[in-house]
């Protein structure tokens, strides 16, 4: 098995257990994950994350970016529409709530689960980014 298989590999589990790890966390004991947060970008980037662990596992790396790719688009768009929300519900929390809506809006906070999909879409697109057995014959 070649190296940018093992690491895309490596990636597409990262990515599928980052869908697992709690992304939003709050003071008062609950976790949410990325499957859970909402309806369909958490089940699209596990199959992604599927389709990337079949590329690699077929020796098709080359063809690996197009699901990281997908996988990040669709997590900076979940991203930015979960910042939004939460600011705007903070805001009004904060404005209308008085002290309680200040301890609401200091109760959540980011989970880890953001970074471990991060860096799992950043191992697919090393293993895309690493030359073949094939490609470093060529370069010799």
């Amino acid at each position: 098995m070649q190296p940018n298989q093992i690491i895309g590999i490596a990636g597409a589990l990262t990515i599928a257990s980052g869908c697992f790890s709690p992304v939003i966390t709050s003071s008062f004991g609950r976790a949410q994950t990325f499957v859970g947060m909402y309806d369909f970008a958490g089940e699209a980037i596990v199959v992604l994350a599927l389709v990337s662990m079949a590329l690699a596992i077929a020796n098709q790396c080359r063809w690996i970016w197009i699901p990281a790719i997908g996988s990040l688009a669709s997590l900076a768009f979940t991203f930015y529409e979960f910042w939004e929300r939460t600011s705007e519900a903070l805001n009004d929390l904060t404005s209308n709530g008085g002290a309680l809506g200040a301890y609401f809006s200091q109760s959540i906070s980011i989970g880890y689960g953001w970074l471990v999909l991060l860096v799992g879409v950043f191992m697919l697109i090393v293993s895309v980014a690493l030359p073949s057995k094939k490609q470093r014959q060529i370069q010799l």
